[in-house]
């Protein structure tokens, strides 16, 4: 079922974000979601997952189960990297898959806890255990954010191989990922 959002509004506070905001997201395929800074991306993404509510319009066909990039990382920082996934595997986890999946997005065997890894480092554990983690949809937010040209590459090969026919929606400033991962485009206005 695609996702729909319908006559969208949402202010904080005098300040408006969306006012009768509209967009059809397409089940099982990527959505990036484009804008200025400061237009909703983030807000919308945050609606859509339940952890910040409209004001009005509604949004329907969004899977329960649910993975995210967030724009902070979000990982538990005196814990390793294969902790940090195995977290929300649960029983499904297997430390060799861990490793496999951790050493093509470019990690090898990252030592000690990641609260001494690189931003770079830390940001593709996080993407790692988005795409391991059970879901039916992904939300990303500018996930390959602070990456060098080479470890995007990676990072972005990476993502496309492990998709794996879900849903995602991500928040993107740069075309060249839109194009290189074959995404639909949402395109948000400051008003």
């Amino acid at each position: 079922m695609d996702i729909t959002v319908k006559g969208l509004s949402k202010s904080f506070g005098s300040k408006r974000v969306f006012n009768d905001f509209n967009a059809v997201f397409p089940s099982r395929e990527l959505t990036c979601i484009m804008g200025p800074s400061g237009a909703g991306k983030t807000t919308l993404m945050n609606i859509m997952m339940g952890l910040v509510k409209s004001d009005g319009g509604t949004v329907v066909g969004v899977p329960k189960r649910m993975s995210a990039v967030f724009q902070e990382d979000r990982l538990c920082e005196d814990f390793g990297s294969i902790a940090n996934i195995h977290m929300v595997l649960g029983r499904r986890a297997d430390r060799q898959t861990i490793k496999k999946h951790l050493e093509s997005i470019g990690l090898g065997e990252e030592a000690g806890r990641v609260g001494n890894f690189s931003g770079g480092m830390k940001r593709r554990v996080a993407i790692v255990r988005a795409l391991m983690a059970p879901s039916d949809i992904l939300f990303l937010d500018e996930p390959f954010r602070g990456l060098d040209e080479e470890t995007k590459t990676l990072a972005i090969n990476y993502f496309r191989r492990n998709l794996r026919k879900r849903t995602a929606i991500m928040v993107t400033h740069s075309i060249r990922e839109v194009r290189e991962l074959g995404g639909n485009l949402v395109i948000i206005d400051r008003k």
